[in-house]
């Protein structure tokens, strides 16, 4: 399985996900449908918690712990908005 697939079936199954610098990168190549990546700082949307800097560790933890306890963001459920 390819680390774009596990993102998508990830985004499938409506699970948090959270990325900083590079793996802001690769969340892009993975195509996740409505789902804006972070240019600068913090951003956080249907469960995809991003943030270009690595220096906000503690920022994206906070808000990926907030994603978590969601447990799922079942808005992505549409078949339709997965790629995998």
């Amino acid at each position: 399985m390819s680390t774009i697939n596990f993102i998508n079936e990830a985004f499938k199954h409506c699970k948090a996900i959270a990325a900083t610098s590079e793996g802001v990168e690769l969340l892009s190549m993975a195509n996740l449908e409505g789902v804006k990546l972070s240019q600068d700082g913090v951003r956080s949307e249907m469960g995809v918690v991003t943030s270009a800097q690595a220096s906000d560790l503690k920022s994206i933890a906070n808000d990926f712990i907030s994603a978590i306890a969601q447990h799922r963001y079942w808005m992505r459920f549409q078949k339709e908005m997965v790629p995998a």
